[in-house]
This record gives C-alpha cells, sequence and structure tokens, in this order.
C-alpha cells in the first residue's frame, strides 16, 4: 500500500507554538484527526490545550487528549489530572491516550500495574479504554501487553527513517511500524518526528497515519455524517417506543 492510502494526522503540544487550525483544515492530504498533550503526571497541564481542544473540534476532525505518563505517580492521580484537564469532554466523540515512552528508573513490574490500573480507571469514567502511545523496543523492555486490559488496547506507535539534520525535514516511514511482542495489530502509526510545519511555528511537526481511510478515521470517532436514514417501518416503531402514551 502506498502511504497515502492511510489517513493522515499530526500530534500538537505547547512546543509546538502558535497554531493556525485554518491553515490544518485546508492542508492537503487532509487532517483527519488531531491528538493534542493534555497533561503530564499529576502537576502539570499544557497551557495550550484549552485552545488546541476547542479549535479541533471547531474545524471537525476527530480528536485525541494524550497524558504523559510518569512512572514515579501512581494511575489515580494521573488520571485524575488527565480528567481535570478540561469540562468539554464528549465521551461518544472524543478518545484519550497515554503516552508511555519514559521508563524513569521504574520496574516494568511496576510500569505494567500502573498503565493497567490507569485503563480501568478510565474505562469506569468514560466508557472506554484509552489508546497506548509508545514503540515497539519501549514496549518490549519496559510493559507487558499480555496483561489485562492492555491486551484490549489500541495502539499508537511510533517508528521513523533517520534523523535529519536542522533545517532539513524528514521524509514519512510507510506503515505498518513494528509492533511489540505479543501484540497483533495497530491503529495509529507515528511516522515522522522532523517533518515540515502544517500550520505551527516550530520548525517541525509530528505526523501520523491512521491504519485506515477517512471513512474509518470517523467512524471510531463516531463522527460518521452519513449514516443512512432507517426505513420508515424502523422509524415508526422508535417513535412509538418514544411515546407510550400513544400506544
Amino acid at each position: 500500500m502506498s502511504i497515502n492510502d492511510y489517513a493522515f494526522g499530526i500530534d500538537i503540544s505547547h512546543w509546538n507554538g502558535a497554531v493556525n487550525f485554518d491553515v490544518i483544515k485546508a492542508h492537503q492530504p487532509k487532517v483527519c484527526f488531531i491528538a493534542a498533550k493534555a497533561t503530564e503526571s499529576d502537576y502539570f497541564k499544557d497551557d495550550q490545550f484549552d485552545y488546541h481542544w476547542a479549535e479541533m473540534k471547531r474545524i471537525g476532525v476527530g480528536r485525541i487528549a494524550y497524558h504523559f505518563m510518569r512512572f514515579n505517580k501512581e494511575a489515580q492521580p494521573q488520571v485524575n489530572k488527565l480528567l481535570s484537564a478540561t469540562t468539554d469532554w464528549d465521551w461518544e466523540h472524543d478518545r484519550l491516550a497515554l503516552d508511555c515512552e519514559v521508563a524513569g528508573g521504574v520496574s516494568w513490574v511496576k510500569i505494567t500495574e500502573i498503565v493497567a490500573q490507569a485503563m480501568r480507571l478510565l474505562k469506569q469514567r468514560t466508557g472506554r479504554y484509552p489508546i497506548i502511545y509508545s514503540r515497539a523496543n519501549w514496549v518490549n523492555a519496559h510493559l507487558d501487553p499480555s496483561v489485562a486490559p492492555i491486551d484490549q488496547a489500541d495502539w499508537w506507535l511510533a517508528n521513523y527513517l533517520a534523523t535529519v539534520e536542522y533545517p532539513k525535514y524528514q521524509n514519512e516511514k510507510t506503515p505498518p511500524p513494528p509492533l511489540p511482542d505479543g501484540v497483533s495489530k495497530w491503529l495509529i502509526h507515528q511516522t515522522g518526528s522532523q517533518c515540515r510545519p502544517i500550520g505551527v511555528a516550530s520548525h517541525y511537526l509530528d505526523y501520523n497515519r491512521w491504519n485506515g481511510t477517512e471513512a474509518d478515521v470517523r467512524r471510531y470517532f463516531n463522527l460518521d455524517d452519513n449514516i443512512p436514514e432507517p426505513p420508515l417501518e424502523e422509524k415508526v416503531e422508535l417513535l412509538w417506543e418514544a411515546h407510550p402514551e400513544l400506544h
């Protein structure tokens, strides 16, 4: 498959400086989804998150809020910090991700315990497990993906071509990314970290590709506005059920 067969997205944080979402909206290939950093550990909120989150909604992309995990902290305070980032959560459409890439000297047993507990807590609060962001070699060294509920995670995996010297730009790595041991599928491939900017002040931008088409992205975020209306018979049944006083 060509790289353009995979839906395109980006991820952003305060490190990208000023962001013009109208430029992002007009870009080709179309930006179908954006992940924005929300929080880190139990103390930090990205100071651009509120703006990013509102603008992502305005331009109609699939939106992911990600939390940078620090494994010297337990799961509960980190989950609380992430969920406190905004009151503008829409669990029908919004998705969360746990960024797992710095072990900080913590054992793989403890890291696995914290990630599993964070996933359980987020499922209780949102009705859905978060995506896990990482890379295959990090997971192999620091996380056991066979442990429930990590074994049910959707994976966002980083894997790039060789780094380049400033001010050159990196080309995207064509999917699929290498999978961690014991993982059989991926959702998102972060294909580059030194890519050309799209509507951001920073020189570089992270690019991502979805394991599927734009239609697949919209289904994942429940943004599909092309769902056909039910047949007349079903509409009558729905009306009948909604208004028992008519019985």
